[in-house]
């Protein structure tokens, strides 16, 4: 949580952008349970892997080969919601793959935006 939390921080990333950034917190409701170390409303079992996949994702920063956090995430961030979008349309939920491209395609933009 603290490296998710620090990560949040130096990114300037909102709740409900960090929830799309890495969508197996799950919502943003979830997100700050989890920030508030509301650990009694949430089942651990089920969070503490998908924490430690995240901060795997994120790495620890001491590569010499490490991208930096701010190129990283963007491309993580749309493979991660059209591999989602692709798992909905396998499983006939047309509503959940189109939100999961729409957010890929906002990632996008906001990338491009933000080399410019």
């Amino acid at each position: 949580m603290e490296r998710l939390a620090e990560h949040q921080r130096v990114n300037g990333l909102t709740d409900g952008a960090i929830v799309r950034a890495f969508p197996a917190l799950g919502s943003v409701r979830t997100w700050r349970r989890m920030a508030a170390r509301q650990w009694d409303t949430l089942p651990l079992d089920v969070w503490l892997p998908k924490l430690r996949e995240i901060c795997a994702e994120l790495g620890d920063g001491n590569g010499a080969g490490d991208v930096p956090a701010a190129a990283a995430v963007p491309t993580a961030i749309v493979t991660r919601h059209l591999t989602e979008a692709d798992r909905c349309r396998r499983e006939r939920n047309l509503g959940l793959a189109r939100s999961h491209c729409r957010a890929a395609r906002v990632a996008i933009e906001e990338f491009q935006r933000s080399l410019q």
